[in-house]
């Protein structure tokens, strides 16, 4: 095993890995949650009394997350330059908010409180550990632009609109972004969740 690999602590070591197996951990996790509700008879929506209309809610949410990442990603140059146009004058970190509000919709649509709160409470924490990591990248890469776009601009939320400043949007930057593989997987488990839905109100889960 090579020296510095042995050398790097193993707080370090657990961050990294967290950070390379995001997606993996991410799917796990819902995955686990989803069969969780499963075996309780079916997947049931959220229902949350300060959320009006949970369903609806949860699919509106997803498409904003779909539709805030596709702008992120179509905007990105990676390694070109620090990205700190379009969504990211708004946040650091836009194409993770939207994966957070994608997560959200879907809990919206599948999961009971039980379940929806503890989901996102591990989801945060991956992706935080993400976020910061990545800055630390970013602090070394871009040393002379990065202070001052880290002071002006929030992490994560985008509450500063008067922070925006507009970015050029590219199709074909959001295909070299892959981000393509984000839309089709979130669109087709939006159809497979209407579906289901729609299988449910006609009695096809009702017993025979």
């Amino acid at each position: 095993m090579d020296a510095a690999v042995r050398a790097t602590p193993l707080r370090e070591t657990a961050s990294l890995f967290v950070a390379d197996f995001r997606v993996p951990i991410s799917f796990v996790a819902v995955s686990t949650i989803l069969a969780v509700e499963a075996a309780d008879g079916r997947l049931q929506p959220a229902t949350v009394s300060w959320i009006p209309a949970s369903p609806l809610c949860g699919v509106v949410v997803v498409l904003c997350g779909v539709i805030w990442r596709s702008w992120a990603a179509g905007t990105l140059r990676k390694g070109q330059r620090l990205a700190t146009l379009g969504p990211y004058s708004l946040v650091r970190h836009p194409l993770y908010f939207g994966s957070g509000l994608m997560l959200l919709g879907f809990c919206q649509l599948t999961c009971s409180p039980l379940h929806y709160f503890p989901l996102v409470a591990v989801m945060a924490a991956v992706y935080t550990n993400t976020m910061l990591r990545e800055e630390r990248f970013l602090s070394e890469k871009y040393a002379a632009d990065w202070p001052a776009y880290r002071n002006r601009t929030p992490r994560i939320l985008p509450w500063s609109p008067q922070l925006f400043a507009r970015g050029t949007w590219s199709l074909c930057q959001w295909r070299k972004n892959h981000e393509y593989r984000a839309c089709t997987t979130a669109l087709a488990a939006l159809a497979g969740l209407c579906l289901l839905r729609w299988l449910e109100a006609n009695g096809f889960f009702a017993a025979r």
